[in-house]
């Protein structure tokens, strides 16, 4: 946590967020599920979660939260995180 001072004499305190948080995903509906923030391994595109067999598709991640994972391969398919749709 850092303290700001400002011109009148009060200080403001402020939180400094950190991992996913930090970088901005999760939107409005925030970081359910961790993992679906995290980029697999080179050559590695599909993945198994706790909620179904996940596909990587960074180029084209979720509206919503901004999780590239996706739970399906089609234009029907869940985000892995919010469970927001690709259409």
């Amino acid at each position: 946590m850092a303290n700001v001072e400002v011109d009148d004499g009060r200080v403001i305190k402020t939180v400094q967020k950190t991992g996913a948080a930090a970088l901005g995903f999760g939107g409005k509906v925030g970081v359910r599920d961790p993992e679906a923030f995290v980029a697999p391994p080179k050559g590695v595109d599909v993945r198994q979660f706790p909620s179904g067999k996940c596909h990587f598709w960074p180029k084209m991640p979720c509206l919503e939260c901004g999780s590239p994972w996706w739970l399906g391969d089609d234009w029907d398919a869940s985000c892995a995180n919010c469970g927001g749709d690709a259409e």
